[in-house]
């Protein structure tokens, strides 16, 4: 403000009583992104929605066992409208079904320390408020050997990079922080121009207007999961499959199953592929399928 700005935009964890009073002192506009207060401007993910998402995604899924590893409710938009999204939606219908919820924070460190205790409920499904405390909870698993997702599923929210190159891929709720940002800056040009505002929830559209999707790089994850066999010293190796169509996931699958095959140099024949079939000859080393 003392720099002699027209407009402020605050990317927000919290919005307090002392922002509102300090808001109301300015005689410019100002606009909070990531959290909601109907005293001030706002523009934020719908958090709600994206929880409920999720929370239908493993309803489908026939999960009943959920834990969801949430941090503090200080946090209205994350601590909040997101757990509670996914409660609703989860439960909704979903007869004998449970959620356990447990504290951490945004750390990769603090999702790590929490799974044992998710565990300890018996889960067959793990929720993470955040990519990065999934990660800690994907390290964990990992390490004591607990099969993901044959033992228990994991996801979280937010779909950045770092979440394709764990292993195994990670399934994420991805947000359209560009979205946001265009949102942001379109709102405190219209208020310096004296136009309304207030509340904006932004559905994180695509450009084909979808609302943002549970996503798992397919392609990627086939890939990996044939080079660790490969890493195994395997050569001969089957995948079970559907159709070879590239656009759905079994073709982005089997994509990804050929492509790690091409590159160290190993036969692909028909014999290696099976379409609508969970037969395998005798003979194999190994075998790629996903559930």
């Amino acid at each position: 403000y003392q720099q002699g700005v027209d407009g402020i935009i605050v990317n927000s964890i919290a919005i307090t009583k002392e922002h509102i009073k300090l808001v109301n002192r300015l005689n410019i506009p100002v606009i909070f992104t990531g959290q909601k207060n109907n005293l001030v401007d706002c523009i934020k993910i719908n958090d709600y929605e994206a929880g409920k998402i999720m929370g239908n995604f493993f309803k489908e899924k026939n999960h009943k066992r959920a834990v969801f590893i949430g941090v503090s409710e200080e946090d209205e938009a994350v601590g909040i409208d997101r757990k509670n999204g996914f409660i609703s939606a989860f439960k909704d219908g979903n007869e004998n079904s449970r959620v356990d919820f447990i504290e951490a924070d945004f750390s990769f460190m603090k999702g790590y320390e929490k799974s044992k205790e998710a565990l300890d409920f018996k889960p067959t499904a793990i929720i993470c408020a955040t990519d990065n405390i999934c990660l800690g909870v994907l390290r964990y698993l990992h390490e004591n050997k607990i099969g993901v997702p044959e033992e228990v599923s994991v996801a979280g929210f937010g779909g950045y990079d770092v979440g394709s190159v764990s292993y195994p891929t990670l399934t994420t709720i991805a947000f359209n922080y560009e979205a946001i940002g265009n949102q942001a800056a379109q709102g405190i040009l219209d208020l310096i121009n004296e136009l309304d505002l207030k509340t904006v929830l932004v559905e994180t559209r695509d450009k084909d207007g979808a609302l943002p999707s549970v996503t798992i790089d397919n392609v990627k994850a086939s890939f990996d999961s044939t080079n660790f066999l490969i890493s195994k010293g395997l050569k001969n190796i089957a995948f079970i499959g559907t159709e070879k169509d590239s656009m759905n996931a079994w073709g982005d699958r089997y994509t990804g199953y050929e492509s790690a095959m091409k590159d160290a140099k190993l036969n692909i024949d028909s014999d290696l592929v099976y379409l609508n079939s969970i037969k395998i000859k005798t003979g194999y080393e190994g075998v790629i399928s996903f559930i």
